[in-house]
């Protein structure tokens, strides 16, 4: 599957390519290039969606006027456009740092954390704002578990007592939250384990399927809807409607809820990490089920997490903002 960074390598060797002579077809070339990225990411990789947008528009500029430019004036160009996607970058790194800093002060390489104290770095950690609005509004944490990696749009706590809270439309009973922290942003993380929750009542799920959910997928959830203080079918919001009391009500600014029947587990890092290369989500994947399993110790996986390698262009763009 192509990626974002593929198809800013191949335009910006095209950039310096095609000279003076072919600035209409070079453009035409980011834009065959922008399609395919952004279909492949939207329906494979989220993550990499936002980004292809971001550097396409610079690949954009980049190739401006190209038809009266020298040889040094289009590699400018080009170096302008590595130089945005960099501060972008930059700019997630930041963020993502000031928020361990805060939720996590005083910690370096590896710490663990339980109860009420591990909710509550999670809640700072996770504030909002949860976005950088010079980059478009972009989300520079995400939550990468391999299977589904996600931007996080929202956090708050449900029960302090329960240690039950919302990610997003994620209802999560916190069992376990750890923090590695290195002076290297794109290496540092944290490593959030729920437990299972029981079901709503409202979907009719049984033990049996929450089992063969696990059988197959390794982990289970529910998918409802939320309204007024009251659990509904997740068709029932697909619809907009629910019975109630043995009325139909219409759901205004109802809100979808997926809650976990099963144990499960994700990381948190910035967007600009190596969780976010499609190549990584198997080894994600492995190491998340592992974990989960009790094969593998948070302690024993960092080692495997700092050896997830970034994705060509990223791995450059990286090295150079060190």
């Amino acid at each position: 599957m192509p990626t974002q960074v593929d198809g800013f390598i191949l335009t910006r060797q095209w950039i310096k390519a095609v000279g003076q002579d072919a600035n209409a077809a070079a453009q035409q070339v980011i834009n065959d290039i922008a399609a395919t990225l952004v279909r492949n990411a939207e329906q494979h990789n989220p993550p990499q969606s936002q980004l292809s947008h971001s550097i396409v528009s610079n690949l954009s500029a980049a190739t401006a006027d190209n038809s009266s430019a020298t040889e040094s004036e289009i590699e400018d160009r080009a170096i302008r456009a590595d130089m945005a996607t960099a501060d972008w970058f930059r700019d997630a790194y930041a963020f993502f740092e000031d928020r361990l800093a805060e939720a996590f002060r005083g910690v370096h390489g590896l710490q663990i954390y339980k109860g009420r104290d591990a909710l509550a770095r999670l809640e700072t950690l996770l504030k909002s704002p949860l976005t950088i609005q010079r980059h478009h509004a972009n989300q520079p944490i995400w939550w990468w578990s391999g299977r589904g990696n996600m931007s996080i749009d929202g956090f708050k706590v449900l029960d302090d007592v329960r240690l039950w809270c919302l990610m997003s439309r994620y209802e999560l009973l916190i069992n376990t939250v750890a923090v590695f922290r290195t002076n290297k942003s794109y290496r540092s993380f944290v490593y959030v384990s729920v437990d299972a929750d029981q079901p709503t009542g409202v979907s009719g799920i049984t033990p049996e399927q929450i089992h063969d959910d696990i059988q197959e997928y390794g982990f289970s959830t529910e998918y409802v809807g939320f309204w007024n203080g009251r659990y509904v079918k997740g068709e029932e919001y697909e619809d907009g409607f629910a019975e109630l009391d043995g009325k139909v009500v219409k759901l205004s600014n109802a809100e979808s809820r997926t809650r976990y029947l099963s144990a499960y587990n994700f990381f948190l890092a910035t967007q600009a990490s190596a969780f976010s290369a499609s190549e990584n989500d198997e080894a994600v994947d492995n190491l998340c089920q592992s974990l989960l399993k009790g094969k593998l110790t948070i302690a024993q996986a960092v080692d495997d997490i700092g050896a997830l390698p970034f994705s060509g262009h990223f791995n450059s763009l990286r090295l150079w903002m060190d």
